[in-house]
């Protein structure tokens, strides 16, 4: 006669082997996660690029970069363009300005839709008197600017 015992065991076991598939999959060390694919990044297409630039999503296409340096580059796009974030050529791509100062201090970046890597490329003025400003990019070696969207940003914008 069966007491339910070798059932209650199975359940047990089946539970246990299940909630272990789950955490391998929610726990991976770091480094072992997938690359990036587009749907990480639709939600950005048509929103404006200062609302995206807070979200811990989209800064995970540029972890590479210094915080004082991310500060910088969040600055120019307090204005952008109202068509907001757009696939483009492979690439999500918005550009910005700071607020007052569009004529000098934009920012750009282009994230590829196949792998999530991030590349962003920006001018500030470092001399108010003078009008001196430096330019500034940051990309993945693997990911040239020149094969992104950044490269005809650049040259519209005579960077």
């Amino acid at each position: 006669m069966s007491t339910g015992f070798g059932k209650r065991v199975s359940a047990i076991v089946s539970t246990a082997i299940l909630l272990s598939a789950v955490a391998s999959v929610l726990y991976a060390p770091a480094g072992t996660a997938a690359p990036a694919t587009v749907r990480d990044f639709e939600w950005m297409v048509g929103k404006l690029p200062s609302e995206v630039v807070g979200d811990q999503r989209f800064r995970k296409a540029f972890n590479e970069l210094r915080p004082n340096e991310w500060k910088r580059i969040v600055e120019r796009f307090g204005a952008s363009d109202i068509a907001g974030v757009q696939l483009k050529d492979g690439y999500y791509f918005a550009s910005g300005c700071k607020q007052h100062a569009c004529s000098s201090d934009l920012a750009a970046f282009a994230i590829s839709a196949s792998t999530g890597e991030g590349s962003v490329m920006y001018r500030a003025t470092v001399n108010e008197a003078t009008g001196k400003t430096v330019t500034r990019s940051f990309s993945p070696p693997d990911m040239p600017i020149e094969r992104t969207p950044l490269a005809a940003w650049a040259k519209e914008n005579a960077l």
